[in-house]
């Protein structure tokens, strides 16, 4: 047996030698930092203009080399390999990654005085992504680019039905009548549907149009300080229910075995993009990245952007999110890693985003230019373009995250909740899964004070700082906004006049 040992121990340092003579060379005579990142393509371009974004602008050795040198690591994106190296100290320099849930853990580096001193602080970016970006007043990452979620209409289908293709703004009352006109033209009485009017709003970029509706009826997952769930609300449940009736009462949305049905291919992205092209959907749920896959079509048709419904009267609003890139707190190249996220909200990033497509660019000024408004060469993107980018700046507010929960968590109880009144048979009516939801959330919120000491003697105060904003609206008076933490409920309160934007400078009245 010991032989058979012997023998495997050097196959094994023999196959390991080969392994190590047959790798590249990753040896580098200056410091080399790993950017933590999704496996996209487009990110080897980006590292090699960031290398030569270092020489444009000085950071170079004596022989004109750059300061530093910047390696891909996509293995490590994963979320829960992302925390567990994070927590063992072995993370990547800079990573893409949810910053309020790992500044929770104490790993991320504090940018406040580089950003203001190498020019990304949150000012060169969208106004809304403050709350994702800045956590206690200090800054803690810059986006790589920034997502708002629309409805795309291909108004070839409709045309080719004698409908009138969906405006820009429409009500929910809108949205269903023209989507029950559109299944009835579009499919013969007495077949099997194949044709819909719009993609499931089960997928993640439809719970961005779910948070959209709940938010316009003024109703937020979260309360004023993000200190318990509100879902136990005939609000929430009335956007459940509207779900469900738009999938199996007018059969607007496929249902989850009809969309396992369709049989074509899903590529990047999915499997909308093609039934939309074929004109199997009417609309789908997209954001601006979709037109790197429409490129791919010889003749790709014509798109127009239509901004998700809400009741009459309603606040119309969207969700703005980011893929934003933090420092780690553990690496020994803080400050070379600071030049990256300074690259972020240069022109030359900028201009890579703005031309392929990848979303919006983090930094607006250079989405406000006729390069991203009309791309000469793709004149059918031409209505998407500057509608994102309006809506961005204008009527997008950041997810309500609360600091006692880990959003994650959050989005898989409130997709449980919704899966439960999907189903069939459904599970749950709308009512009991907002019940449910919020009492699922609250007592997660108890497990995570009662482990946490700081964040218990935070969550307390803030408690505190929910029973006044109560008693002050009870009252009718009008609520500092400094008290306000929950982002939703800070644009809100401004706009419908019950926020004091200056808080009084006595003790009682200030946080």
């Amino acid at each position: 047996m010991k032989y058979v040992f012997a023998i495997c121990f050097v196959v094994l340092v023999a196959a390991g030698g080969a392994i190590t003579l047959t790798e590249p060379d990753l040896s580098s005579d200056v410091p080399v930092l790993y950017w933590v990142t999704d496996s996209n393509p487009a990110r080897i371009r980006q590292v090699e203009e960031f290398h030569e974004w270092l020489k444009e602008r000085g950071h170079v050795t004596a022989d004109g080399k750059p300061t530093m040198e910047l390696r891909l690591d996509t293995a490590s994106r994963d979320g829960s390999k992302q925390l567990i190296q994070s927590v063992a100290g072995v993370a990547g320099d800079i990573m893409d990654c949810d910053i309020r849930e790992m500044h929770s853990l104490g790993v991320l580096a504090d940018v406040t005085e580089r950003a203001e001193r190498l020019g990304f602080g949150t000012d060169k970016t969208y106004p809304a992504l403050d709350p994702v970006l800045r956590l206690d007043g200090r800054q803690y990452g810059f986006p790589c680019n920034v997502a708002i979620i629309s409805m795309w209409s291909n108004p070839a289908t409709f045309l080719e039905l004698g409908l009138e293709p969906p405006g820009r703004e429409w009500t929910i009352d809108e949205f269903e009548a023209l989507g029950r006109e559109f299944v009835k033209r579009a499919n013969p009485p007495g077949q099997r549907q194949t044709v819909f009017f719009c993609n499931s709003v089960t997928s993640w970029q439809g719970t961005r149009m779910l948070i959209t509706m709940h938010r316009s009826l003024g109703l937020s997952m979260f309360n004023e300080t993000m200190t318990a769930a509100t879902t136990d609300d005939p609000r929430y449940a009335w956007v459940l229910a509207k779900v469900r009736q738009w999938t199996y009462e007018d059969n607007l949305m496929p249902t989850a075995a009809e969309e396992s049905s369709f049989a074509s291919e899903a590529g990047y992205g999915g499997a909308e993009l093609p039934l939309f092209v074929e004109g199997r959907y009417g609309l789908i749920l997209a954001g601006r990245w979709g037109v790197i896959r429409l490129r791919d079509y010889v003749d790709p048709p014509e798109v127009r952007l239509s901004y998700f419904p809400t009741v009459d009267g309603g606040w119309a609003n969207d969700v703005i999110a980011s893929r934003a890139a933090a420092i780690y707190a553990g690496s020994d190249y803080s400050e070379l890693a600071a030049l990256f996220l300074a690259f972020l909200a240069s022109e030359q990033y900028n201009s890579l985003i703005v031309l392929d497509g990848d979303a919006l660019p983090p930094n607006p000024a250079f989405a406000d230019t006729p390069e991203f408004n009309r791309p000469a060469d793709h004149p059918n993107e031409w209505d998407i373009h500057a509608p994102t980018f309006r809506t961005a700046m204008h009527r997008s507010v950041a997810l309500s995250e609360s600091p006692f929960i880990a959003s994650g968590t959050t989005r898989r109880l409130a997709g449980q909740a919704l899966e439960r009144v999907m189903a069939s048979p459904m599970m749950a009516t709308p009512e009991q899964a907002a019940t449910s939801l919020q009492r699922q959330i609250n007592e997660e919120i108890r497990v995570t004070i009662r482990e946490s000491e700081p964040l218990r003697r935070r969550f307390e105060e803030l408690v505190r700082t929910q029973e006044r904003i109560d008693a002050y609206r009870a009252e009718g008076k009008a609520v500092p906004l400094v008290w306000i933490t929950n982002p939703f409920h800070r644009r809100y309160y401004v706009e419908m006049g019950w926020a004091e934007e200056q808080a009084s400078t006595a003790g009682e009245e200030s946080l």
